[in-house]
């Protein structure tokens, strides 16, 4: 079914909770609404957007185009793989966070590290979503999608979903042109804990034979204890991404920052820390107008007295000149603006 809204308030539809309205708002939750929704696009002829569970998004006051607002639903075991791995489809507007608990509830484990991650299922493969030492590309075998552009419906497999750190073909080439509309997980009932990385190791190290149960626990308690829930302080996770640099540039920091965390991604490349970057720079705590840097976590922003889209976008800029300034690094907004 196809419902139409028009001049849709958005602002109970983002985790920033920024004041914006939509000039259409189409929900569907089928796949026969795909083709109909070609129809009211054309006819449109305005730009348009996916919205999904609104996590990781950043509305400016007015979308002079068309939301699209889709409900599709449903988890299901597709394929025996092997005897520990399984095959399981999953609709791309479950909530994420609530199909890792369902995976470790069916004897699964591997997810357990992106816990408590916000948003859907189909947004996951968008960002290619990771912490805490595991990125979702490891897991997911397929993806399915409807691309409005050919008309039909389109398979992707792992390596074409050109996966990259928090990037992908669905980020960037297809960007607006294909809905995705389910997510094919390749999981096992057999594996090691993933429990390398810094404070996990530590807390689990205080479990005697600890699970993949004991370390979604584990990585839900770190990620209360550090970001604040969008519930509660509107925010849209990590505002900018870990900047990756070459090794030499790296070193030459070091001199300066010798406390500087680092961390290898190959031979040639490093990944620093964007929430070390801003913190150093002054920037935690911080306010400019109604927006502010978190007290905690300097790589979250957070709408703290009803601020604007544009307000929340001038302290990111700000933020981001600093940072070249001081560091001669470029920081990259994670978060999508609409």
């Amino acid at each position: 079914m196809i419902e139409i809204f028009q001049n849709e308030p958005l602002n109970q539809r983002n985790s920033m909770k920024v004041e914006a309205i939509a000039k259409v708002f189409i929900r569907f939750d089928a796949e026969e609404d795909y083709r109909q929704l070609i129809n009211h696009l054309n006819e449109k002829s305005k730009p348009w957007i996916l919205l999904g569970g609104g996590n990781n998004i950043l509305f400016k006051p007015f979308f002079d185009g068309v939301v699209l607002y889709p409900r599709l639903f449903g988890i299901h075991r597709k394929e025996v793989i092997s005897g520990t791995e399984d095959l399981i489809e999953v609709a791309a507007s479950e909530d994420w966070d609530q199909f890792v608990a369902w995976s470790l509830e069916n004897g699964y484990m591997g997810l357990e590290n992106l816990s408590l991650i916000p948003g859907t299922v189909g947004a996951a493969p968008v960002q290619n979503i990771g912490a805490y030492g595991a990125e979702v590309e490891q897991f997911i075998e397929w993806v399915e999608g409807w691309n409005f552009e050919t008309e039909q419906m389109q398979h992707f497999s792992r390596s074409e979903c050109e996966f990259a750190y928090r990037d992908s073909i669905f980020k960037k080439k297809l960007k607006n042109s294909l809905l995705i509309t389910k997510v094919g997980f390749r999981l096992s009932r057999r594996g090691e804990l993933n429990a390398n990385y810094g404070d996990v190791k530590a807390r689990l190290s205080a479990i005697e034979s600890p699970g993949a149960a004991d370390l979604r626990q584990v990585i839900i308690d770190i990620r209360q204890s550090k970001l604040p829930d969008p519930a509660l302080i509107p925010n849209a996770g990590s505002f900018f991404k870990n900047p990756v640099i070459p090794m030499e540039a790296m070193e030459a920091l070091r001199k300066i920052y010798p406390e500087m965390p680092v961390y290898p991604v190959d031979s040639e490349r490093c990944k620093l820390a964007a929430g070390w970057l801003i913190e150093k720079a002054g920037w935690k705590g911080r306010s400019l107008g109604k927006a502010a840097v978190h007290h905690q976590q300097a790589l979250v922003i957070i709408n703290q007295n009803g601020a604007s889209g544009e307000e929340i976008l001038e302290l990111a800029a700000a933020i981001q000149a600093d940072i070249l300034q001081i560091f001669g690094i470029r920081l990259e907004m994670e978060v999508n603006i609409v």
